[in-house]
């Protein structure tokens, strides 16, 4: 895995534990959003438009590598921050916002601030960074962005540096950018370019033999082989024609059986397959901590294959099918707490699908193979190493991945890994070699311009997505589960340089954007909730290159704003919304022709 992604995975993770645990700290609904990431010169972070008066927090870094981190914040959010965590009047904590004063007892609570945003920081690094650092805050000092001398060491010397911000909310009000600056030698970055991510060599899936063993077996002549051939292995496009129909059907056996077991729906949809190596999938399609089940392959070929799961799920799983309270199962998900009963009845369910799996190879697959469930184990992707041959090595491998939900909550995707063998894939030819390197280059490209806090991961379209006529008249996208409720958008933004286009929870969104250019979409739900948010994984997975997304809904909550955000989501609009309301949105995010 690309060492920038598994930075950017952990900064995802930190970014995501910020507004709860400072939450918890302050007593006060947080959030954060439009987070971005990026490697950074000085020069270039204090250049451009002067930052507001902030204050800048020195972290001591210790550990696998020491140096000297910096956390940055309008100086006036420092100062609510201090103010509201030692529970100052409202009025002084305005009174000290317009003089900008930071000291005294203000200036000692944010120091406390400081210190459980270091203790996020080293937690996270220590469950999901391969190196072992711990960040510690020492002094905090007025930051004066206009006066910053980018060749000298003050407030830190010139260099690289890797750059994580996002705009924080207090309830619905706004708290301007939270910044964290750390040298790249310190994430190992140093040698990383100043650019989105390019693909590292090794995660390009390459032809399992070389050009000239193939034209060197296609010229010995049949006639002239003395002993009998071994049964030809169909091409590569047949045999991938073969497993997608045979993990297809495994697909939607797994959705009735296992649904059968918990006793709820439980649907997989969205399935998409495709060959990856193993940087491949531990770089793009699973990031998160995850639970492992390995399924021992016997039969006519031998070997292992898998199966992937995110941790808060498999313990959903497992504590539904022994019918655990569900908030005592909500604990154990925020705790990432998979063992003891849970793990054993997760190891059921992994049964169930073992059972699937043999049963559609059985039925539909040539060579008979069956698949015992083993072993299951919590990984962490940006632990891993590459190089070891632990989970699994690097190679070929098919990849299936689905979307999943369980009675209406959705979940995190679902990979089903194969061995290239196992499947009669790995006689790859170059055409589609050729194939799979223009898909990783485009999967790259979506993942360099989305936002941190997808999340999720979606594996990328096999052939690029149609793009719309060149003359075809842009639209604003409105997908909502109630029509009527659009005709504002409609009435507003529909002229004669844009449209507004209407369409279901139901409707294929990549039909809009295979014929339209879309400029921003508006995803409408008359009650938030998971139904609105299996939307924007859809969008998320569409394969397009997203516009700004903004979610409308009423009685938004706290985790339903960050979940809005983790799907993708710009900004949220609270519902009903003046026609004044959703036009200030719309000159915010989204660019009308005039």
């Amino acid at each position: 895995m690309a060492q920038q992604a598994i930075v950017e995975t952990i900064f995802n993770s930190v970014i995501e534990a910020l507004p709860t645990e400072l939450g918890a700290l302050l007593g006060q609904e947080l959030s954060c959003n439009n987070t971005n990431c990026q490697l950074i010169s000085k020069d270039d972070l204090f250049s451009g438009d002067p930052r507001p008066k902030s204050s800048l927090s020195h972290l001591n870094v210790v550990g696998d590598h020491e140096g000297e981190a910096f956390l940055i914040l309008p100086t006036k959010t420092s100062i609510i921050f201090g103010g509201t965590l030692i529970m100052l009047p409202q009025n002084q904590i305005e009174e000290n916002v317009q003089n900008e004063k930071l000291d005294g007892e203000v200036a000692d609570a944010y120091g406390e601030v400081a210190n459980i945003l270091a203790g996020v920081l080293t937690q996270v690094f220590l469950d999901k960074h391969s190196k072992s650092l711990r960040f510690v805050r020492t002094e905090v000092e007025e930051l004066d962005s206009s006066s910053v001398d980018t060749t000298s060491d003050a407030p830190f010397p010139p260099g690289i540096y890797f750059s994580c911000s996002s705009q924080l909310a207090m309830g619905e009000q706004s708290l301007g950018t939270i910044e964290i600056i750390i040298p790249a030698e310190l994430l190992d970055l140093a040698d990383a370019p100043q650019t989105d991510r390019t693909l590292e060599e090794s995660e390009v899936p390459a032809a399992t033999s070389p050009p000239e063993e193939q034209k060197l077996t296609k010229e010995i002549p049949a006639e002239k082989v003395a002993t009998p051939a071994p049964p030809a292995r169909p091409p590569f496009t047949d045999a991938k024609k073969l497993a997608d129909v045979v993990l297809k059907a495994t697909i939607e056996q797994t959705s009735e059986e296992v649904g059968a077991l918990l006793g709820q729906t439980f649907a997989c949809s969205d399935l998409k397959m495709e060959m990856v190596t193993k940087s491949d999938f531990f770089g793009t399609h699973c990031l998160e901590k995850s639970i492992l089940t390995t399924f021992e392959v016997s039969g006519d070929t031998s070997g292992k294959s898998f199966l992937l799961q995110g941790i808060k799920d498999s313990i959903l799983m497992g504590g539904t099918l022994i019918m655990l309270p569900e908030e005592e199962i909500e604990t154990s998900m925020g705790k990432g707490e998979f063992d003891g009963e849970v793990a054993d009845a997760y190891g059921e369910v992994a049964n169930i699908i073992s059972g699937g799996l043999t049963q559609t190879f059985t039925d539909r697959f040539p060579q008979q193979l069956r698949f015992v469930k083993t072993t299951a184990e919590t990984i962490v992707p940006t632990k891993l190493s590459m190089d070891d041959d632990a989970p699994f090595p690097e190679g070929q491998y098919y990849l299936a991945s689905c979307a999943v939900s369980l009675q209406e909550k959705v979940l995190e995707q679902m990979h089903f890994l194969f061995p290239a063998e196992i499947l009669g894939l790995d006689g790859q030819t170059t055409e589609t070699t050729q194939v799979a390197e223009q898909t990783a280059e485009q999967r790259v490209e979506q993942t360099s311009n989305q936002s941190v806090g997808k999340t999720e991961s979606t594996a990328a379209n096999t052939s690029p997505p149609t793009q719309p006529p060149k003359d075809a008249l842009p639209v604003i996208l409105v997908i909502t589960d109630a029509p009527e409720n659009a005709e504002v958008i409609s009435h507003n933004f529909k002229n004669d340089n844009c449209d507004v286009k209407i369409i279901s929870y139901k409707d294929d969104v990549r039909t809009v954007f295979s014929s339209h250019p879309v400029l921003g979409v508006f995803l409408m739900m008359s009650e938030v909730g998971e139904k609105g948010f299996s939307v924007a994984i859809k969008l998320q997975s569409s394969g397009y290159k997203l516009p700004p997304v903004i979610a409308t809904g009423p009685e938004w909550t706290r985790s339903a704003v960050l979940k809005a955000v983790k799907y993708g989501a710009r900004d949220i609009l609270v519902t009903p919304a003046s026609a004044d309301e959703i036009r200030n949105k719309v000159s915010q995010h989204i660019s009308i022709p005039a």
